[in-house]
């Protein structure tokens, strides 16, 4: 009878906020930096159909990959004529829906609690702008994965690695999250090679090892350029990166950021302690670390960590459970 009662008001809640969205009552816009780029190749190169720019694109341009991505909004009205906006707008609601079943695969909570994260995400899409919802879901969808890969081992090497390059797309609707993702498969690592603690099985260590080796060299590989071409547009257009704190929360801490290096080594120290007794806990510190860091430079760096504040918060709540359940 739960089952059922808290698939109602999920389905609820989401036609709901679908319907607002197909009434316009809430708007998303489609990324302005694609909508120029796509306009100026339609009207330079005379084109009919707007998803025709996919064979005009340029890989040294830094907002290729995101266009990539908006692609299938041009498709949709190309063929069906459904306003790119709109379809766009769906996509923001379903995309925060699915970050939401993330969370709770991730960490299964009661009905309450489910209906508590649910409206919580769902309200935030009223003040957020539409693309961090596909940061939002991509950070999600990362944590989601190392869950199933290292802890409860059901997702095998091929659908890891391609799973993660999803995860890695969606998250280039900006140079911060886009940072933030690859600044969680950083850490993550880093803190698992550091602590060398896992349980049931002792070869997962060589698993972790391939894992990585395999993951550095796409990220060399693919996004390496595509990483320094992002620094590069950022410094050009704020000049500096003290200048990059003015767009994030560092600009409320700029007289006091001699002081933030010793406290976050201070918190690095107890985090070590809490992950040595709790392993998952691994999962959502790693987003919540690299998105509370980025965060400094941008707001939506460090909103598209929400998945890891969340679930970070829950295993801190819910301790007892979590050593039950995730500790040796």
């Amino acid at each position: 009878m739960r089952l059922k009662k808290i698939f109602i008001v999920e389905n609820s809640v989401l036609y709901l906020f679908l319907l607002f969205t197909g009434l316009g009552i809430l708007s998303f816009d489609m990324l302005p930096q694609v909508v120029y780029l796509v306009s100026n190749i339609v009207n330079n190169e005379h084109l009919k159909e707007y998803s025709s720019v996919i064979f005009y694109l340029e890989e040294n341009n830094p907002h290729t990959l995101r266009t990539l991505l908006m692609l299938p909004f041009y498709f949709l009205y190309d063929y069906f004529s459904i306003n790119v906006n709109l379809s766009f707008g769906i996509a923001v609601i379903l995309l925060i829906f699915l970050t939401y079943k993330n969370i709770i695969y991730i960490y299964p909570v009661n009905n309450k609690i489910k209906t508590l994260i649910l409206l919580s995400l769902m309200t935030l899409t009223i003040f957020m702008n539409g693309r961090i919802a596909f940061a939002i879901y991509g950070n999600s969808l990362l944590l989601k994965i190392f869950y199933r890969r290292y802890f409860i081992l059901n997702i095998r090497y091929i659908k890891f690695i391609l799973n993660l390059l999803i995860a890695l797309f969606f998250t280039t609707v900006s140079t911060g999250t886009s940072i933030v993702a690859i600044g969680t498969i950083i850490t993550f690592y880093f803190f698992i090679f550091i602590l060398n603690k896992f349980r049931k099985i002792r070869s997962i260590n060589y698993r972790v090892l391939f894992d990585f080796i395999s993951i550095l060299v796409l990220l060399i590989g693919i996004f390496r350029n595509i990483i320094i071409m992002y620094i590069d547009k950022n410094l050009d257009y704020f000049g500096s990166f003290s200048l990059m704190l003015h767009h994030g929360i560092g600009k409320y801490f700029r007289g006091w950021m001699i002081f933030i290096l010793p406290l976050l080594i201070f918190m690095l120290i107890i985090l070590m302690q809490i992950i040595r007794k709790i392993n998952i806990i691994i999962v959502p510190l790693s987003l919540t670390i690299s998105a509370g860091f980025i965060g400094i430079f941008g707001i939506s760096s460090l909103v598209s960590g929400i998945s890891g504040f969340i679930v970070s918060t829950l295993l801190i709540l819910n301790i007892k459970y979590v050593k039950k359940n995730y500790t040796k």
